[in-house]
């Protein structure tokens, strides 16, 4: 059954780490999460999945020192997410703030996690549809917006790149999720409440 092969997967990954193929999770082949890619390019392992021949590595260290620096890495992106997302930096609508916050909270979880990047094109829909809304309410469509948009078209070029293996091998994805973060950060960051007037008496 459907449940009982999803058992079969998390059990592993939640007991050691490890994906049923027993692979540790974070050299899952192309898998584009930061764990995999730091592996790809920090360990001396294929790029291309166990048995593979393709390899990206620039450095050969220790699964462990790279399982470390993937854990720092990961909890100063958090640290980031929750700086970006502090209160009172958006001129529009709390709406909107907060569909970009939780946005850069999925494109964090896709970011984090290599199961999740099984779902991503599903995951960052809503990270896209927040930006271009964003977009869309920057008025009058100044430099700022010219920032944000020429982003989100990197990021479109990135996400859709990856049709062969070696894109894949060099994070294209990863670093397309990455300028979808940057160019929502414009969005929260870019454009400031402005004071109101007191009322008069």
């Amino acid at each position: 059954t459907v449940s009982q092969s999803w058992l079969e997967v998390l059990v592993p990954f939640a007991k050691q780490g490890v994906l049923a193929e027993g692979e540790p999770t974070g050299i899952r082949g192309t898998n584009q999460s930061l764990a995999a890619a730091l592996h790809r390019f920090l360990t001396d392992r294929p790029a291309d999945g166990a048995g593979g021949t393709l390899y990206v590595n620039v450095l050969t260290l220790a699964d462990a020192v790279v399982d470390t620096v993937g854990r720092i890495l990961s909890a100063l992106l958090l640290l980031l997410v929750l700086w970006w997302t502090r209160g009172g930096r958006l001129a529009a609508e709390q709406g909107l703030r907060l569909g970009l916050e939780a946005s850069l909270v999925l494109i964090l979880m896709v970011v984090i996690s290599p199961i999740a990047w099984s779902n991503h094109y599903v995951a960052l829909i809503l990270p896209a549809a927040a930006a271009l809304e964003g977009l869309r309410r920057i008025r009058p469509p100044d430099a700022h917006g010219g920032r944000v948009r020429r982003r989100l078209f990197l990021a479109l070029l990135l996400s859709l790149a990856p049709i062969h293996v070696l894109p894949l091998a060099l994070s294209l994805q990863l670093a397309g999720a990455g300028v979808l973060a940057a160019a929502i950060v414009l969005l929260l960051g870019g454009r400031r409440q402005a004071p109101q007037a007191p009322a008069s008496p």
